[in-house]
């Protein structure tokens, strides 16, 4: 095992750069917009809202913002305990269609081996009712236990809010090449969501306080999509596998695998 390059490594497929460093580039108004959207559920709309109501969390976040950038170190870890990648997810929704959620995961280095066995062992993301046999015996071949099983990448970021932010911040992201600005600003919201527990004041339920004069709590439209649970498998075995692509194309660039 070799040190790893400085960082941003830069490689075709994306990069790696801190946790911190990625937060820390995020606009406050737009990274507080995304908490509400995409981590408390709420569906809004800036204009509607308007920058007085919105200003006292923006500030709090804003406030979370300055203290990522004093405590973020230069570069990633020289040999890092885990790499975060981005996460999707799918899940049928009441309204009868399909959402999409979009987070981070991570998983240890020491576990970067399996994953790469997994891998090969993985057909292409494939597209159809739902998953193929092959990409079945895969999934069904990993353990709950095991840190890149679905559940637990899904799980991973939930003891961030209890660890110290250095180690936190300074580990290394992968950044797919062409990632959207909007995707982008999903993980990020993610991070700090994680990262201070619910990302506003705490209160007794855990979530921010209300607006005055917000719309309700809700969430972002979901793409009308057809509700098709076969699909829905699909879809999460293509996201699982991209994810752990990404595990290894990033410890791949830190020369850490």
């Amino acid at each position: 095992m070799s040190c790893p390059k400085p960082c941003p490594a830069l490689s075709p497929t994306g990069a790696v750069a801190p946790v911190g460093r990625v937060l820390g580039a995020c606009d406050p108004q737009e990274l507080c917009l995304a908490l509400l959207r995409f981590g408390a559920r709420w569906d809004i709309d800036p204009a509607a809202v308007g920058r007085a109501r919105i200003g006292p969390l923006t500030a709090v976040v804003e406030g979370s913002l300055r203290a990522v950038r004093a405590l973020t170190p230069p570069a990633v870890a020289l040999v890092p305990d885990a790499i975060v990648v981005p996460w999707e997810s799918f899940r049928p929704a009441i309204s009868g269609v399909i959402e999409r959620r979009l987070g981070a995961a991570q998983v240890p280095l020491a576990a970067l081996g399996d994953v790469a066995r997994v891998l090969s062992e993985a057909p292409a993301p494939g597209w159809g009712p739902r998953p193929s046999a092959s990409m079945l015996r895969v999934l069904r071949a990993t353990s709950p236990a095991d840190p890149w099983s679905p559940a637990a990448m899904e799980a991973s970021l939930a003891p961030w809010g209890s660890m110290p932010w250095p180690v936190v911040l300074g580990l290394p992201l992968w950044i797919p090449a062409g990632q959207p600005p909007e995707d982008a600003l999903q993980v990020a919201a993610a991070l700090l969501w994680a990262l201070t527990q619910r990302g506003f004041l705490p209160r007794a339920d855990g979530g921010p306080r209300a607006v005055a004069g917000a719309p309700p709590p809700g969430g972002p439209p979901p793409p009308r999509v057809p509700l098709s649970a076969g699909l829905v498998g699909l879809l999460n075995c293509n996201a699982w596998l991209c994810a752990l692509r990404g595990l290894v194309e990033s410890a791949r660039v830190l020369e850490v695998l």
